[in-house]
């Protein structure tokens, strides 16, 4: 029989809840109030739809105004930046084509940081101590800080926990 989830786990879950709540509604207000940047989200857009609907693999413009001439697969996002867990968001654009998909997934996937955290406290046996400093990791304004400013690869994809 299985017993039920402790306090402290009942506590990081409620947190991360309440983070990507609250976090996704902030950033969806940043992008519905036109304070987002065509340089970071427009970008990734771009190039996800580009892969998706036009079968150009990444493209994406506003490196044309940068790169005087293409590279060997065209103006990729590829060819200025090496991310191959780009391809990973494709199924997850593919089913919500819009720049809202990509930064509730990034809120998502910064919010999820806090697990390995609470696992590594519980690992030692000290779950009230993981879960404290799961809750510090989702109040961290740095961590806030990036998960607001548009959408980028290194918070979405980094290694666990995303500090």
């Amino acid at each position: 029989m299985k017993k039920p989830p402790s306090a402290s786990s009942l506590v990081v879950y409620l947190g991360i809840a309440v983070y990507i709540v609250l976090i996704s509604y902030y950033t969806l207000l940043k992008y519905l109030t036109f304070h987002t940047h065509a340089a970071d989200l427009g970008i990734f857009a771009q190039a996800l739809a580009s892969t998706l609907y036009y079968h150009r693999l990444f493209y994406e413009s506003v490196d044309v105004a940068i790169i005087p001439r293409p590279g060997p697969i065209g103006y990729s996002f590829l060819d200025v930046h090496f991310s191959p867990t780009l391809f990973l968001f494709l199924p997850i654009y593919a089913v919500c084509p819009s720049p809202i998909t990509l930064l509730v997934t990034q809120t998502i996937l910064i919010a999820l940081g806090a697990l390995p955290i609470y696992w590594l406290g519980r690992y030692l046996g000290r779950d009230w101590l993981g879960a404290f400093f799961a809750i510090i990791y989702l109040m961290n304004p740095l961590v806030q800080g990036v998960n607001s400013f548009d959408f980028h690869m290194e918070p979405s994809s980094c290694r666990w926990p995303c500090t």
